[in-house]
Order: structure tokens, then sequence, then C-alpha cells
């Protein structure tokens, strides 16, 4: 795979579907974590209804994302946060750790990066950003850092999150360029600020 990386800077690449082809994770959540299925739907509704929006802070925007999780469900806001931060995080590494690689141009546009001295950030919509990179092998060092969505207030393509990280690395969002396979969040966000994307094409979205 080709990058355009002249009069780039900074890359901020997502994590799943981008540095992986995340094709069936889905599937194998629900066959892992069947029992809590309603868990997992409530989740991608809240996460649905949540998308882009900015609450300012790490604290604000879980309140938010947990309360609605459990907005007209049997469960409270702190069971959804117990079963996302004990069970469907690490649910979600160890299934990355037995079932998934790296897609095959990784290594070559860390190399290419590090030659041309433009930083890469991992910016994904979920935790356990960290615990996701050993799980597939991936050396944390190659990146000038790595950070959620959700740590910064607010999912794709909240402009404040963005800009959050270019801010971080003194950059400017023109010369920035987002990597990811959703354009209504991963370009949404690159042209929440003005800056370049390039989308990697994957089946499951």
């Amino acid at each position: 795979m080709k990058f355009e990386l002249d009069n780039i800077d900074v890359v901020v690449s997502d994590l799943d579907g981008t540095l992986y082809d995340k094709r069936h994770i889905a599937a194998r959540l629900i066959k892992r974590d069947i029992r809590h299925l309603h868990y997992l739907l409530s989740e991608r509704l809240a996460r649905k209804h949540l998308r882009g929006k900015s609450f300012g802070s790490a604290d604000a925007f879980y309140s938010a994302y947990f309360e609605e999780m459990a907005r007209g469900r049997m469960f409270t806001a702190d069971d959804a946060r117990r079963w996302y931060a004990d069970t469907y995080m690490p649910t979600m590494v160890d299934i990355i750790r037995k079932h998934y690689t790296v897609q095959n141009w990784v290594p070559e546009l860390i190399r290419e990066c590090k030659e041309r001295q433009v930083p890469i950030v991992v910016y994904s919509d979920y935790d356990f950003v960290s615990e996701k990179l050993q799980a597939l092998h991936l050396d944390e060092k190659n990146f000038a850092f790595v950070v959620s969505a959700p740590s910064l207030g607010g999912l794709k393509p909240s402009k404040e999150s963005a800009m959050a990280i270019i801010n971080r690395l003194g950059a400017k969002a023109e010369r920035t360029l987002f990597l990811g396979d959703r354009d209504d969040t991963d370009g949404g966000s690159a042209r929440a600020v003005g800056a370049k994307c390039q989308l990697i094409k994957n089946t499951d979205k």
C-alpha cells in the first residue's frame, strides 16, 4: 500500500480495522460473550448516539456513555462500566491476540515515517490501545504516543479530540494525515480539523 507522505508532518492512524483487518471480530465477540449480548447491543447503540460529541473530559464522556448504555435497560450505568472494563475490552484484546495480525503494510509505513522523521500517533475510538498493540506484537515505541478518543472526552469525529492530538505535537492540521477504515469517523475527524485523510479498504465495518 502506498501512502502520500509528501508535505506531511504527522500521521494519525486508527487502530481497529486499520492496523489490522478486523473482519469477523463482532461475531467473535458475540460468541465469546453471548450471555452479555444485551450489553454488546447497548454499547453499539450508545456509541452511535454519542458519536462526534465532545464532553470536555474523559470523566464526563464516560459518565454520559455508561448512562446512555443503561438507558431503558435492566442494568445500571455502574454495571455497564464494570462490564466494559472487566469483560468487554479484555475479551476484545484476547480475540485480537488469538486471531489477528497487523496489516502487511504497517512495518513499511513505520520504516518510511522514521526515515522522514514523521511521528505516528495511534488514535482509537476504543480503550485498551496499548494492550491491543501488544496483542498485535507492535512495539509502542514505534509511535509518538497512543491515545483513545474516550480519554480525550469525545468519540470520533469529535473536532476537539482530533485537535487535541495535533496540538500535543505542535503540528498544523493541514500537514496532518489521518489513516482509517471509516469515512464517517476517521474521514470525519480529518474534515473536522482541515487535515488530509487516506482510507484503508476493508470489508468489515
